[in-house]
């Protein structure tokens, strides 16, 4: 389901001076916890690798505001296996076709975390090739990567019909 703005303004509209109030402190508190963050690629691809959840957002966030799928394949590259992680994550949120054969190998990282992420994007590009990866990895060694494909085969077969 879509909501327009226009129906979530009208809505803030009625609620109330108190209810406009709390939405705009909340607003003004999200975006002084954005952290001020480099704007260099390979600075924010090694901080795409923090275990901190915000901050290996805000990075691959920033990464892809800044660098669209570009930087996220670069990411992809990356020895650390917590941005490479991050990149599948959004490259899944975010596919494009140039982005297809990075996550495709991906799907064979040593990392399963990465794989399981790499496995779930393939969902967005739903061909023959994609499909028959996706029916290898139910076979995979790690279990959350043999959900994924499932998942994504099970999505993907819906996408078909």
């Amino acid at each position: 389901m879509q909501v327009k703005a226009g129906v979530v303004r009208a809505m803030v509209m009625r609620s109330g001076r108190r209810l406009q109030m709390a939405l705009v402190g909340t607003f003004l508190w999200v975006l002084a916890c954005a952290p001020d963050l480099p704007d260099d690629l390979p600075a924010l691809v090694q901080l795409m690798a923090s275990n901190d959840m915000d901050l290996h957002t805000h990075a691959a966030r920033k990464v892809f505001d800044q660098y669209g799928v570009d930087g996220l394949i670069e990411a992809l590259q990356s020895s650390s296996p917590g941005a490479r992680r991050q990149a599948a994550r959004f490259i899944r949120l975010h596919p494009e076709a140039k982005a297809r054969a990075p996550i495709m190998k991906a799907t064979r990282d040593e990392d399963p975390t990465v794989r399981a992420w790499a496995t779930f994007a393939l969902m967005s590009y739903p061909d023959a090739g994609a499909r028959s990866r996706l029916a290898e990895l139910l076979s995979d060694p790690d279990p959350l990567v043999r959900s994924r494909a499932k998942e994504a085969l099970d999505a993907v077969g819906s996408l078909a019909q």
